[in-house]
């Protein structure tokens, strides 16, 4: 049996991040296990599971950033604190 060529049609969408980002935390679920907790449950739904992963982990990896940002400020701003407060004890 000769191979018979056959026409195809590709069709291509190209979204722009910031939209895809949009759509995927529109789709992003976020529940805290307890209500004394700091643990959160994620969840996401979204047709390409390999791109859900990556938007997850890199999700969490600027979350957490941050929060190690955050939590370095505020112990620059204790030790700031301290460093005040037993100098002025020093004085008295």
């Amino acid at each position: 049996m000769p191979f018979q060529k056959k026409s195809m049609v590709i069709r291509l969408q190209i979204n722009h991040p910031v939209n895809v980002a949009d759509q995927f935390l529109n789709a992003l679920e976020i529940e805290l296990t307890s209500k004394t907790s700091s643990v959160a449950t994620l969840s996401l739904e979204c047709m390409n599971g390999e791109l859900g992963r990556t938007f997850l982990k890199e999700y969490i990896e600027t979350f957490n950033e941050k929060v190690i940002n955050e939590q370095m400020e505020l112990a620059e701003k204790q030790q700031y604190l301290l460093i005040n407060i037993s100098q002025n004890l020093a004085m008295n």
